[in-house]
């Protein structure tokens, strides 16, 4: 289960509040300081929303086209899911400091 990086405390990310769009950190409830998803989390939610994107194409083809493209599109969609447990199994949390505080 995930931590407060600064309390330790057992979290769950969308239970807590959140700042707003494009602020990524999130709030701990029990020492009210911020954290935020390590690069390598980042760097792999990246590569799954590609994925999504790429095989979003392959679904409309496989739909129009049929036969080969319906293999193409599966295919996709495994390697989607197996990213997708991969990389919850892998997240991890650090200290986030605002531009101030560095």
């Amino acid at each position: 289960m995930l931590a407060c990086p600064h309390c330790n405390t057992p979290i769950v990310l969308r239970e807590l509040k959140h700042e707003g769009f494009f602020a990524t950190h999130r709030i701990c409830r029990n020492c009210n300081r911020a954290f935020d998803l390590d690069a390598s989390t980042k760097s792999r939610q990246r590569l799954v929303l590609a994925a999504l994107v790429l095989s979003l194409p392959l679904t409309v083809f496989a739909y129009v086209y049929g036969g080969y493209w319906i293999l193409l599109a599966m295919a996709a969609y495994v390697l989607i899911g197996g990213m997708l447990v991969y990389g919850t199994r892998r997240m991890y949390l650090v200290k986030f400091f605002s531009g101030e505080d560095k």
